[in-house]
């Protein structure tokens, strides 16, 4: 049975996403909120042009920055 916490979470999180997407700034909050309420290590999110085969946008959290910037530019 999932908390009220649980579901708080969950709404300001869909929240937090419909910001980010007429908010381009608030994608990096989103990304480490995200990936603190998953327990996880790490996250990214990537935006790709797979016409040209090229990382558009690379947005991380806990990551090697040189190698993200790395991987982008490759």
């Amino acid at each position: 049975m999932r908390s009220t916490h649980d579901i708080d979470r969950f709404s300001s999180q869909v929240e937090s996403i419909y910001t980010a997407a007429t908010d381009p700034d608030h994608w990096q909050g989103f990304i480490v909120d995200l990936a603190q309420t998953l327990n996880a290590k790490s996250g990214i999110i990537r935006g790709i042009d797979e016409r040209n085969t090229a990382i558009r946008s690379n947005i991380h959290y806990n990551l090697d920055p040189a190698l993200q910037r790395a991987h982008s530019e490759y």
